[in-house]
């Protein structure tokens, strides 16, 4: 990790390449709809735990956020992937 930018600054790069990629069996992709009623996709590259999430905003979709899935919000994302849309 670079110790000036962190995580997840350092993978930032990667959110084009996920999305490209999203057929990848490496990509797990999923929606799910939040407690707001917007619907989000999610890619996870799990293997490199990091998260990119999107969402359909009228005529596109827009990107919302690309982090870092570590110990200690696994388990919420897991429950998201097991609930989604």
């Amino acid at each position: 990790m670079n110790p000036i930018y962190g995580e997840r600054a350092v993978r930032v790069h990667w959110i084009k390449p996920i999305l490209e990629n999203a057929s990848d069996k490496r990509i797990t992709r999923f929606r799910y709809i939040e407690n707001s009623g917007r619907e989000r996709e999610y890619f996870w590259y799990r293997e490199k735990g990091y998260m990119v999430v999107v969402e359909y905003i009228n005529p596109n979709f827009a990107l919302i956020t690309g982090f870092c899935v570590d110990q200690s919000n696994h388990a919420y994302y897991m429950r998201k992937l097991q609930n989604k849309a």
